[in-house]
């Protein structure tokens, strides 16, 4: 049987304010290191783009897919995998791979209480190029 009891004892000692997990010998912060090793993420490069101001950009691929939304959701997400499954040129594989960033970015990285995911993260991934320039364990921290 699964348990999630470890995932909720570590939820219970961690301080919002502090940003540190106390312990009973003290207490202990995240770094961008362990963010790394534990995702597999780099630890280098330029710091990711604010979200705060974040607007939908007229990327290619933002127009293809995610004209008629207002946010980005798992279920805008899932309904572009409908339609980008059947393309397998090229181009529709790098969509497939960008949909599949965005749905991690989504579900695992950068979690919202809304559900929904910043415009600006479909700009960090516009190229292969574009994605290698972030320090992408430091922006997960943040």
């Amino acid at each position: 049987m699964k348990s999630n009891y470890d995932i909720v004892r570590l939820i219970q000692v961690y301080d919002t304010k502090t940003k540190k997990f106390k312990f009973n010998d003290g207490d202990s912060e995240m770094k961008s290191l362990d963010v790394a090793e534990i995702f597999g993420l780099p630890n280098r490069g330029k710091k990711l783009p604010s979200t705060t101001t974040s607007t939908r950009l007229d990327l290619h691929f933002v127009m293809k897919y995610l004209t008629g939304y207002k946010k980005i959701t798992k279920t805008s997400i899932d309904k572009c995998f409908n339609l980008e499954l059947e393309d397998e040129t090229e181009e529709g594989a790098m969509d497939i791979t960008r949909l599949i960033i965005l749905q991690l970015f989504m579900t695992n990285l950068f979690c919202n209480s809304g559900c929904t995911l910043a415009w600006t993260y479909t700009n960090t991934i516009d190229t292969l190029e574009e994605m290698g320039k972030y320090n992408w364990a430091q922006g997960v921290l943040d």
